[in-house]
C-alpha cells in the first residue's frame, strides 16, 4: 500500500481530483472575500460539467467545451448576483436554490436535449491525462495568480475592500456592487472549468457528478480564511485523502473497505481540529 502512494501514477491521481475542487475553492474564495456568501459552487460545477460534455459533444473541440463551461458558470454567479445583490434575496437560500435548480436542471436537460436520464452522449476526454490537460495547467496559474491578484493589485484591493469596508469603496466613489459582480463573475468561470474537469475527464455528464465537491471546496475556504492559496493546499489534501481512499477500496489493507470512503472526511475533521483559530470572516460577508 505504501508503495503505491509512493508512484507517479498517484501523484497524478492527485492532481486530477484536485483540479475541480482548487478551481471551485479559488471561486468561491474571490466571491466571499468580495462579500458575497458563495453556496452555488455545487451549481457552477453541475452547469460547468454539463455545458462542457453537450458542447464538446457537438464541437468535438475540448477547447471549446472549456470555454463554455466557464461562460455557463460565469452564467450562474450572474443569475446568483442579480437575485442576491439586485434583488437583495437572501445570499444562503440563492445558493442552495441555485444547487436545488442544477441538480434537477441538469437532469431535465439531460432528458430534454438527449433523451437520456443519467448520461450525456460521449465527448472528447482528457483521461488520465496531467501535462497534457490544460485544466490541470490553468488550476495551476489560477492557484498562483489568484492569491497575487488578491493581495497585490488594484482589483484585489477593491474586492477585499467590498469584503471589509464597502463604505471606504462608496467614499471613493466606487460601487461595492459593481466590485461584487465582477468577482463573482471570474469566481463562476473559475467553477465552471472545474466542472469541465469533471466531464472531461471521462467523457461526458452523469447526473450528479459533482458529488457534493462544491459543498467540499466551500468547506475549504472557510477553513483557510478566505485565504486563496491556503485554500489550494487544503483542496490538495482532501484530494489526497481521496486517492488513498480509492486505492484502499482496490487493495488489500487492513482497513476494511467499507470504512475506505470515510477517510477524506476523517482527515478533513482532523485538518478542522488542527487548524484550531482562525481569522474572521470578512466583515460584510453576506450584508
Amino acid at each position: 500500500m505504501i508503495a503505491t502512494l509512493l508512484t507517479l501514477g498517484f501523484a497524478a491521481q492527485v492532481v486530477r481530483i484536485a483540479v475541480p475542487l482548487v478551481l471551485a475553492a479559488l471561486g468561491g474564495a474571490v466571491t466571499e472575500r468580495s462579500g458575497v456568501v458563495d453556496l452555488a459552487l455545487e451549481a457552477k460545477l453541475l452547469f460547468g460539467a454539463f455545458t462542457a460534455a453537450a458542447v464538446g459533444h457537438a464541437t468535438g473541440s475540448p477547447e471549446a467545451a472549456i470555454v463554455a463551461a466557464m461562460a455557463a458558470g460565469a452564467l450562474v454567479a450572474l443569475v446568483q448576483a442579480g437575485c442576491a445583490l439586485g434583488l437583495g434575496a437572501d445570499q444562503v437560500i440563492v445558493g442552495v436554490a441555485l444547487n436545488v435548480l442544477a441538480l434537477g436542471g441538469t437532469r431535465f436537460l439531460l432528458q430534454l436535449v438527449y433523451h437520456e436520464g443519467a448520461n450525456s452522449p460521449p465527448a472528447p476526454a482528457y483521461g488520465d491525462a496531467v501535462l497534457g490537460n490544460p485544466l490541470v495547467w490553468l488550476a495551476v496559474v489560477a492557484a498562483v495568480a489568484v492569491p497575487i491578484a488578491v493581495r497585490r493589485t488594484r482589483w484585489g484591493l477593491r474586492l477585499r475592500a467590498a469584503g471589509d469596508r464597502p463604505d471606504a469603496l462608496v467614499a471613493a466613489g466606487v460601487s461595492p456592487t459593481r466590485v461584487r459582480v465582477a468577482v463573482m463573475l471570474v469566481g463562476g468561470a473559475l467553477a465552471g472549468a472545474g466542472g469541465a474537469q469533471l466531464a472531461l475527464a471521462v467523457g461526458g455528464f452523469v447526473a450528479d457528478m459533482s458529488n457534493g465537491r462544491g459543498y467540499i471546496a466551500i468547506a475549504m475556504v472557510i477553513l483557510s480564511s478566505w485565504r486563496p492559496g491556503i485554500a489550494t493546499l487544503a483542496c490538495l489534501v482532501i484530494a489526497f485523502a481521496d486517492a488513498v481512499a480509492i486505492q484502499l477500496q482496490v487493495t488489500d489493507s487492513a482497513i476494511p473497505r467499507e470504512l475506505a470512503p470515510l477517510f477524506p472526511f476523517v482527515l478533513t475533521i482532523a485538518v478542522l481540529a488542527i487548524a484550531g483559530n482562525r481569522r474572521l470572516a470578512p466583515r460584510a460577508l453576506g450584508k
